[in-house]
């Protein structure tokens, strides 16, 4: 078996020339022992007697140099420096990969390379040649045998091959075309045999192989096939025979033998490849080209010229495949419109990651292809043949490549990239919907339809949309393609934000226009601009409309031209009812538009489109008719709708139709100008005036969208029977005649209808949906028919100031979802009524004469978002305040109960605080289930409140504080005896006998967990329960606040209230999150620290410790600590003094007034209570 040596990186020289022209002289040289007469064995050796065809070389490509790039003003240098020199027609500088493209066909790489390193001083690389790998070796040893295999397992690779007996055409130089071959190689394979020194031409091969590698840093590889490298490094046994024999039968200098030693030395003393005594040749070649492969990396994808924004984008692509099981088949999304970039950042990514597979395969435009003859199948040849290099395989039809692929492809560990992807079909016989491949293989799929990925499976974390280019990134793309530098020139600057900003952020438009406009001077630009608003750029046109003619149906693309010309940013609901009444399947035809990328929906559900896409649409509107306006199916830009109406120009081809005129502008048109538009659909209108009959609009008219509405009243002639929206913003309307039947209508929008006055009679509208009359200031009243409209599902009445009273059969509208009164200022009172409106989610009543919500609002067991009376938010966080505010401080707490027991489920707390009870007492047994119950009363005489049986079983939690006589209730103390056992049962023996003589102040929690938990003085709130109460607030974790003077009182209680959030769940805590607080008293230059080891609060003496220390006009500072993952964002502090020992406790006033909302639902306030 032969030996192998394992490769190695090929060892690179360091040094630097240390004369300037120190090539030239060696290309020199060079030349000078071409021109000696060789021996005819040695000629024999080139081409071993075989003829060759004469041919022309082609002519090298570009020159890739690499070189450390640091700043644009290095880069410019080089530039200069090249420019003008012989054979350079361009230099074009890559940051990203620290390359410089030399254009010039008729360059010379060695002296262009020389040239950067005498001007810059910095080493530099020749990275692409015109050749992959040029082969050196001995005819007569291993031309028929060794080489010949090796050469034909390279290019089977696709490598690029000079190998000198067929790549030499006759009659030329040989010496200088040998010279031509080694510089523009990537990669030189020596081929040492026993005869290899003994040829003169070999020994000047390696001579001019070494040279590159000296100076140039190219590759060298070494196969030392049945000889030992010392045998080369030494010139020793019959390796060195042949060197000796060929010395003694030459002419040859001193200095030519020591140089050929030289070289010999330094070559046998690279890491290569053994071949000795080898039985299994086909074995070492094989790895030879892997090596070669792995050296070249020949799949890597070129991405692009200037690869802008591109670090970001790939970063979080990788991300999405790391976060996946290593082990395990992931297919990654990248889903986005045409031109977006998803080609550019699939490359990248199969540059970065590709070299972790053990095999990897590009399916470049696989839509376009797929399309050509024999297509699929030529797709199915290329996916098997980078993957499973089986190059002789041959797949004769799609089927039969399905089969072939399923077998193989479960044998590689792969990364796969199917690009442009338009459907199912291409998807099965490529990737057999991701189930072929070998776990830990990576399928990215391109894509802009999100429906194929869907058809996938692909999880919505693996799918990456891609976004468009902010407007940095665009200024810098664009400014590249149109400067060939990173920034716009002077003067240029504005002029380039604007096509930035007509681009949209879209790379293919920033490249196209960048090139269209580069060297055009600057008078041309704002002409071009001008041009391109209204007849995009025909080659982005083509790109994008690819979406649009793969759309499925008329109906898809009718929707698409719609939204175009008329809907981008109306609501999708609104507008899919609009379409819907055309006979279009709008539901789904705008999903399908999403999908494809070709509209967007926001998180307020707003249609978008990009406006490349928006001017593509309109584009083929245009097309229609390029003459004849009035013949396009729909009309909207400026001057061709002025031009229309006008004339009288409509036809029955107009479906829909916008005009936006200047509010200055007195231009009008006469009615009669619609008269031939008798399939006019959409009809929008802006500040226009319209003269005549009104019969003569459209009978078939779906959508009117008229802002600034002229007339007074809607005309009687004016057919609306098959309307089914009618938005007249900014209406001139005093008020709405008896209206025709209007059975279609869904919505009406009098929005900003200064002088209307009433609303129409609704019974003749039995399906709308939405009403919409915000900020009608004039409005007076609603007329009762608005309790018949029973689809109706929002009302919005915002900022209608002269509106009184609601007809009270509004409450009857069992459907409606949103009541918007906001700004009403005087609507005085919500009926008891609104408990029928079973539907109503949002109720939005903020800014009006509403001083007391209906108690009744808490029955909606729908209830989602309330504003009213000054408090917003949830319904589960504004009822208990909204009921709190029904109650006096010193309401009997009885009173609340009734209203507490018709609350829904959602109400989880309700603290009752400052009560005083006269008398016996009794909570009814109908209250419901509430989580938290926080009773703090001041009970006089000896009476007891009880909590009866029914309210003993359903408690979740009962905290109660001052109300020690609760403990004698005979139910209560059922509920403390549970208690008792459960600590007891949970080692808190302590605890427990602590609880029996302080049980007022600890939380008891019966229910769910069935175990005590925390106490009163560490009760979690959701949100500041005591808006009432007044405080020293501050930021974070602590308040300083100075001690208010009270005479004759004595400091009854101090409550500290955090609002905290956890970095992660906060039920998983396994500890007890609050672990001290510090009190610092400035003034004395005293500090206290509470330290909680149990579940009791503090001990008296502690706390006539801590109030001993509290006096009038003391500088305090509180401090709360808390655990790890904890956070305090304020903190409160709250002060009680008794008037004397027996009288009620008073609020301290403060100087801060301020009222915690919780607007967070993972903030929490820790109530820290010590008394």
């Amino acid at each position: 078996m032969g030996e192998e040596k394992k490769p190695e990186e090929a060892k690179m020289e360091e040094k630097k020339s240390e004369e300037p022209n120190k090539a030239e002289e060696g290309k020199k040289a060079a030349k000078e022992e071409a021109k000696q007469p060789e021996k005819p064995n040695d000629s024999q050796d080139a081409g071993d007697g075989k003829e060759s065809k004469e041919q022309t070389p082609p002519p090298p490509p570009d020159i890739m140099l690499k070189i450390d790039l640091h700043c644009e003003a290095c880069a410019k240098k080089i530039r200069r420096s090249l420019i003008g020199w012989p054979g350079v027609e361009d230099v074009i500088t890559d940051f990203k990969t620290n390359k410089l493209v030399v254009k010039g066909a008729k360059a010379d790489p060695l002296k262009v390379s020389e040239r950067v390193y005498r001007k810059t001083g910095k080493k530099v690389s020749i990275l692409l040649a015109r050749y992959d790998v040029f082969l050196s070796f001995r005819g007569e040893d291993t031309r028929a045998s060794f080489t010949s295999h090796l050469s034909s397992s390279l290019s089977n690779d696709g490598i690029v091959v000079f190998k000198d007996d067929t790549d030499l055409p006759r009659g030329n130089n040989i010496s200088e075309e040998l010279q031509r071959g080694i510089e523009n190689s990537t990669i030189s394979i020596v081929i040492f045999s026993k005869d290899y020194a003994g040829s003169r031409w070999c020994l000047n091969e390696l001579s001019k192989i070494m040279e590159v590698h000296r100076l140039q840093g190219r590759v060298v590889l070494p196969v030392f096939y049945d000889v030992d490298p010392s045998e080369v490094r030494n010139q020793i046994s019959s390796f060195g025979d042949s060197f000796q024999d060929l010395i003694q039968k030459s002419s040859l200098t001193h200095d030519q033998v020591l140089r050929w030693r030289t070289d010999l030395r330094e070559a046998g003393g690279i890491a290569g490849f053994v071949v000795l005594n080898s039985r299994n040749e086909s074995e070492d070649i094989k790895n030879i080209v892997t090596h070669v492969c792995e050296i070249l990396d020949k799949k890597d994808m070129f991405i692009a010229n200037y690869p802008i924004g591109l670090d970001s984008r790939m970063e979080n692509l990788i991300k999405m495949s790391e976060s996946h099981p290593p082990n395990d088949v992931l297919v990654l999304g990248i889903w986005g419109m045409g031109g977006i970039g998803k080609t550019v950042i699939a490359k990248a990514i199969y540059n970065e990651i590709g070299r972790n597979f053990e095999s990897r395969s590009f399916l470049l435009n696989i839509r376009e292809v797929w399309e050509q003859h024999r297509g699929p199948v030529r797709l199915q040849q290329q996916l098997l043949s980078q993957i499973c290099k089986t190059p002789k395989m041959k797949i004769y039809c799609i089927e039969s490549g399905k089969s072939i692929l399923k077998d193989r492809l479960r044998q590689k560990r792969a990364l796969v990239v199917l690009d442009d992807v338009d459907n199912v079909e291409q998807l099965n016989a490529l990737s057999g919907e991701g189930k072929w491949f070998l776990s830990g293989s990576r399928i990215i799929i391109t894509t802009r339809d999100e429906r194929l990925l869907r058809f996938l499976n692909v999880d919505a974390n693996h799918v990456y949309r891609m976004k468009n280019m902010d407007e940095s990134e665009s200024i810098e793309l664009f400014s590249w393609h149109a400067f060939r530098q990173s920034s716009p020139k002077e003067g240029y600057v504005e002029l380039s934000r604007n096509i930035v900003a007509y681009s949209g952020g879209l790379p293919l438009a920033l490249e196209i226009l960048g090139c269209h406009l580069l060297n055009t001077p600057v008078i041309e630009w704002e002409s071009v601009l001008d041009k391109l608003k209204k007849f995009p750029d025909d080659q982005i046109q083509k790109k994008l409309k690819i979406s649009f003619d793969g759309l499925n149906s008329d109906t898809e693309r009718e929707i698409f031209l719609d939204i175009a010309c008329f809907f981008i940013g109306m609501d999708r609901n609104d507008v899919t009812q609009i379409l819907n009444a055309s006979g279009f399947s709008a539901d789904h035809g705008i999903s399908v538009l999403v999908e494809r990328s070709l509209v967007t929906i926001d998180e307020n559900n707003k249609l978008g489109m990009h406006d490349l896409l928006r001017d593509m649409g309109r584009e083929i509107i245009r097309k229609e008719s390029p003459k004849g306006f009035g013949k396009r199916s729909r009309l909207w830009f400026y001057e061709d709708v002025i031009d229309v109406l006008s004339k009288d120009a409509g036809t029955e081809f107009v479906e829909g139709l916008a005009l936006n005129l200047p509010q200055d502008d007195k231009v009008s048109f006469l009615t009669k100008a619609f008269d031939k538009m008798n399939t006019l659909r959409l009809l929008r209108l802006v500040n226009v005036k319209l003269d005549g009959d009104y019969k003569y609009i459209s009978r078939d008219l779906k959508w009117l969208c008229w802002h600034k509405f002229p007339l007074k009243y809607i005309p009687v002639n004016f057919f609306q029977n098959n309307l089914v929206a009618i938005e007249l913003k900014y209406s001139n309307l005093r008020f709405w005649r008896e209206p025709q039947l209007l059975k279609n209508m869904k919505i009406l929008n009098l929005s900003h209808s200064t002088y209307l006055m009433h609303t129409p009679n609704f019974s003749k509208m039995p399906n709308l949906e939405k009403l919409i009359l915000k900020d009608c200031p004039s409005l007076s009243m609603i007329h009762h028919s608005i309790g018949h409209l029973d689809k109706i599902h929002l009302i919005n009445l915002k900022d209608c100031t002269s509106l009184h009273t609601l007809p009270r059969s509004i409450y009857k509208l069992q459907c409606l979802k949103t009541l918007i009164l906001s700004g009403c200022l005087k609507i005085e009172k919500l009926e008891e009524e609104i408990e029928q409106m079973h539907s109503l989610t949002t109720l939005i009543a903020d800014n009006t004469a509403i001083t007391q919500a209906p108690i009744s609002l808490a029955r909606l067991e729908n209830i989602g978002y309330i504003s009213i009376c000054g408090y917003q938010g949830l319904a589960r966080h504004v009822f208990p305040s909204l009921i709190w505010s029904r109650m006096s401080p010193t309401n009997n707490p009885l009173s609340l109960v009734p209203t507490y027991a018709i609350m829904p489920p959602m109400i989880s707390s309700l603290d009752i605080l400052n009560c005083t009870i006269h008398g016996p007492s009794s909570i009814y047994d109908n209250l419901p289930k509430p989580q938290n119950l926080q009773l703090e009363c001041i009970l006089e005489n000896d009476d007891v409140v009880e909590v009866n049986k029914g309210a003993a079983k359903i408690l979740d939690s009962l905290c109660a504080s001052s109300c020690r006589d609760l403990a004698k209730a005979p139910n209560t103390s059922k509920i403390l005896e549970i208690e008792s056992s459960l600590l007891a049962d949970n080692n808190h023996s302590q605890a427990a006998t602590s609880r029996r003589d302080k049980c007022l102040r600890h939380l008891i929690h019966i229910g769910n967990n069935d175990q005590v938990t925390s106490s009163l003085s560490d009760c979690i709130l959701q949100g500041d329960k005591y808006p009432h109460w007044q405080s020293f607030k501050g930021e974070g974790a602590s308040v300083k606040f100075k001690v208010p003077p009270v005479y004759g009182s004595g400091l009854k209680r101090m409550t500290v209230c955090c609002e905290y959030y956890p970095s992660h769940d906060l039920s998983n805590l396994e500890y007890d999150p609050f672990l001290s607080m510090l009190i610092i008293n400035y003034t004395k230059m005293v500090t206290l620290e509470y330290r909680r080891d149990t579940v009791t609060s503090f001990e008296e003496a502690k706390w006539k410790e801590i109030i001993s220390n509290l006096d009038s006009d003391d500088q305090v500072e509180i401090k709360a600590i808390f655990g790890n993952g904890l956070a305090v964002k304020r903190i409160a502090v709250y002060l009680k003094y008794y008037k004397s020992s027996h009288e009620q406790v008073e609020d301290l006033p403060s100087s801060s007034r301020e009222i915690y909302k919780d607007d967070d639902e993972n903030n929490d306030f820790r109530l820290l209570e010590q008394e």
